[in-house]
């Protein structure tokens, strides 16, 4: 039995993890997680690695890639009843392209947060043409790996200002969804429109946009693999968008 015994980073680090681990019901997950997290830590603090039943695997930072069904780690993972995984890249490669509909209909956000996003983004389709879902991620990036894709809110209106022009100026509109309250009146003459607020509703808000644009985030990842539409992850804020820019991500 494979445990995730702890819950790395915030709600799409979450979602991407647990889509490759899709089994047993809500109550017994919740009941597993609390007991073999107790565990876990217990051993990694008692500097255990193994238990005659149990081997913990710890991924100490974000590049540690772990691929379950490798077959040197499919052997080590049948080699006792149960492993506590601790970490964010525990991947199966295949399992989520195979198990893509199961996981997108799990996953499907409460109908108050689908009818909140869907309410905005109908609102915009009788009126422009294309939508794309800006996501602003200031907050906690700007110490994230040392701020390397913190934007001001001038370059977002920059960016927004270089897709306009590429989609068409007029028959464009963008859904800003955010972790920080973002006041439009910086944007006073664009197409720019706030998201539904809730963090649920505005991944489900971007994932229903025609595009998706924003800096390098498990949030919009999430949204374009939910909702299969092209993302462009802002890596060089001073790159023009290009037809190749847009690709629907997986996780």
């Amino acid at each position: 039995m494979l445990i995730p015994s702890e819950k790395p980073g915030q709600l799409a680090n979450r979602l991407v993890l647990l889509s490759h681990f899709m089994d047993s019901t809500k109550l017994r997950r919740q009941i597993f997680m609390f007991l073999f997290t107790k565990i876990s830590r217990f051993m990694r603090k008692s500097h255990l690695s193994a238990l005659p039943f149990a081997k913990n695997i710890y991924l100490k930072n974000d590049d540690e890639r772990f691929l379950m069904n490798d077959p040197q780690n499919l052997a080590l993972l049948t080699s006792k009843k149960l492993f506590f995984l601790s970490g964010w890249l525990f991947r199966t490669e295949g399992i989520v392209e195979k198990h893509r509909d199961f996981i997108t209909n799990y996953f499907e956000p409460l109908e108050i947060h689908r009818n909140s996003a869907e309410n905005v983004i109908a609102s915009l389709k009788n009126k422009f043409k294309t939508i794309v879902g800006i996501h602003i991620r200031r907050g906690d990036y700007r110490n994230f790996l040392n701020g390397k894709y913190f934007y001001e809110l001038e370059t977002y209106k920059n960016v927004i200002k270089n897709i306009a022009k590429f989609f068409g100026n007029d028959s464009t509109a963008f859904v800003v969804c955010s972790n920080e309250n973002i006041d439009l009146d910086f944007f006073n003459g664009m197409n720019v429109f706030k998201g539904p607020g809730h963090f649920v509703a505005d991944l489900h808000a971007l994932s229903l946009c025609d595009y998706i644009a924003g800096p390098p985030s498990t949030f919009s990842m999430w949204a374009s693999f939910y909702g299969q539409k092209p993302l462009w992850q802002i890596k060089n804020v001073k790159q023009n968008p290009t037809v190749e820019s847009f690709k629907t991500t997986e996780i």
